[in-house]
């Protein structure tokens, strides 16, 4: 075995995987996930949109959202995870609720079956 580091060339010239497609590949499943919530959404008459975005920082990356779409107001769902985990790195909520300016909503998620 032995680490190959993205886009390292595996066999003359050929990359292990391709960077782009597979970054195409994870936006477009994830907005043909969101497609119906937003038609449910304006079917009812509410003005809403969606927005693929990529980095490390998800409360970063929403709040660079929120602030150059002028957002209204940001609904956010909480996953009550428990554990080391939330006190070493914080949540994404609980992020988002001490940086955001414009009203917030925090709908907590119900919690799912099993040990997670």
């Amino acid at each position: 075995m032995f680490p190959l580091d993205r886009g390292t060339e595996f066999f003359s010239g050929v990359k292990f995987f391709d960077d782009a497609a597979l970054l195409q590949g994870v936006k477009t499943n994830a907005e043909q996930r969101l497609a119906p919530c937003l038609t449910a959404l304006v079917s009812r008459g509410i003005e809403a949109s969606s927005s693929i975005e990529v980095g490390n920082d998800v409360a970063g990356n929403i709040m660079i959202v929120v602030e150059r779409e002028h957002i209204d107001m940001v609904v956010i769902s909480t996953h009550r995870i428990s554990g080391w985990h939330p006190v070493i790195f914080g949540s994404v909520a609980g992020k988002i609720v001490k940086l955001v300016t414009c009203p917030l909503l925090l709908l907590r998620s119900v919690k799912a079956s099993g040990n997670l």
